[in-house]
């Protein structure tokens, strides 16, 4: 609780006061709705600090886990569609994880064929990991935003608008295999992410 006291101590004085000739604020709706938004900061600034140190832990635990370099046929075909550092750092695994890892929970719980966890990708298959060029497109955009927004930067923009940051990466593999975007990409996605509060 009293991680809670300085940070909210810290907004309510960075919060808008009437100006001096208004008095001061008594109305209990304007003092709720300044209590409110400080609050809504706050949860904010907490759940972007907790994906992010969760995305941490999960990197962490699969580069312990061993990790490989690209293989060489997907890095191939990859070649010239994908920025060649990130050909170059990034590392991937099948499975793993404890359980309250993000790359169990989400293989297991969430059905996914793979998460990206900074410069670590974690397949579900390793036949995919091997053989689907595509899901490695896809993948690797966001090893990319990684790289563009730091992991406070990729949890921020997750949380805020996960289906922009997954359209982003869905339009970079839809490229890479020829195609055109789908059609039910968001406007948002091509936009620049809102700019956290704080």
């Amino acid at each position: 609780m009293r991680a809670l006291v300085l940070p909210l101590a810290l907004l309510l004085a960075l919060a808008p006061h009437p100006a001096p000739a208004e008095g001061p604020a008594t109305d209990p709706l304007t003092i709720a709705n300044t209590y409110g938004r400080a609050l809504a900061i706050l949860g904010q600034q907490q759940a972007v600090a907790m994906l992010a140190a969760a995305i941490e832990d999960s990197r962490r635990q699969a580069l312990a886990e061993g990790t490989a370099a690209i293989p060489e046929a997907i890095r191939a075909r990859l070649a010239g569609h994908v920025p060649a550092q990130d050909l170059e750092m990034v590392r991937w695994r099948v499975g793993g994880g404890t359980d309250l890892s993000l790359q169990r929970n989400a293989i297991l719980h969430g059905n996914a064929s793979a998460i990206t966890l900074g410069e670590v990708v974690v397949f579900a298959d390793e036949g995919e990991a091997l053989a689907n060029a595509s899901l490695w497109a896809h993948e690797l955009r966001h090893v990319g935003q990684y790289r563009e927004w730091g992991v406070p930067g990729f949890a921020r923009r997750y949380l805020a608008d996960h289906q922009a940051v997954e359209a982003d990466a869905v339009a970079f593999a839809a490229a890479f295999a020829g195609g055109p975007p789908p059609l039910t990409l968001p406007e948002r996605a091509r936009l620049s992410p809102p700019r956290a509060p704080w």
